[in-house]
């Protein structure tokens, strides 16, 4: 059983804030079904059993989520004391705003976003990260393995394009990248990153430069 309270950013308690659980795969880049939720008492402690399953065996993150702040988690390993955690929420200032538009620049009504992952780095800090895109140290999947390595699974916010095509999401947090899974009945299902803070879109090579081998050179595209 793991045991812990959820405070807000000043450290006072949170209450009815969704706990979760959730193997620590890593990067997996899809929704992830093996999940456990739960929610915190007035007094922002929570109590959350772990399955027996070999899935549960290994190390765990333990994510945090409530209405006007951004979440935060912890990730556990065997041997650690589990019946003290502390979860605090972070501010939760940067929205994500945007739109979605077909070829032609129609908007998209009805598209679902849904937040797959969510990384930073150890100090929530994206500077490190944004110094070695700018110095081309590596590849996407490098550098975020090297500077973004915090990651949470959890939780899998969904929300829908407008009319307008146009869509909010909140309950990030700032300095994180956003992975969203875009899905919609009439575009194809793709991935996105997101950067919360603002900044132009980055173009960051991903799996090496091949163009000097006659391959298309492939990117990843962050938006900010």
């Amino acid at each position: 059983t793991i045991r812990g309270q959820v405070v807000d950013p000043d450290g006072k308690p949170v209450s009815s804030a969704r706990v979760y659980l959730t193997p620590a795969h890593g990067y997996l880049g899809k929704p992830n079904h093996l999940v456990v939720e739960t929610n915190t008492r007035s007094t922002g402690y929570f109590s959350i059993q772990v399955p027996k399953a070999k899935e549960f065996e290994h190390s765990l993150i333990v994510s945090a989520v409530a209405p006007g702040f951004g979440v935060n988690w912890l990730k556990t390993t065997p041997g650690d004391r589990l019946d003290n955690l502390r979860l605090p929420l972070v501010i939760d200032d940067v929205p994500i705003d945007g739109q979605i538009v077909d070829l032609e620049g129609t908007p998209v009504t009805g598209a679902s976003l849904r937040v797959i992952q969510v990384n930073t780095s150890s100090l929530e800090d994206l500077s490190a990260w944004l110094t070695a895109v700018e110095r081309k140290e590596g590849d996407s999947w490098d550098l975020e393995h090297k500077y973004l390595p915090r990651y949470t699974l959890e939780p899998s916010s969904i929300v829908r394009t407008d009319t307008s095509g146009r869509f909010q999401l909140t309950g990030i947090g700032r300095n994180r990248v956003a992975w969203l899974l875009l899905d919609g009945p009439s575009i194809v299902t793709q991935q996105l990153r997101v950067v919360t803070r603002p900044s132009q879109a980055l173009e960051i090579p991903h799996g090496g430069d091949q163009s000097k081998n006659g391959e298309p050179l492939v990117t990843t595209t962050y938006f900010g």
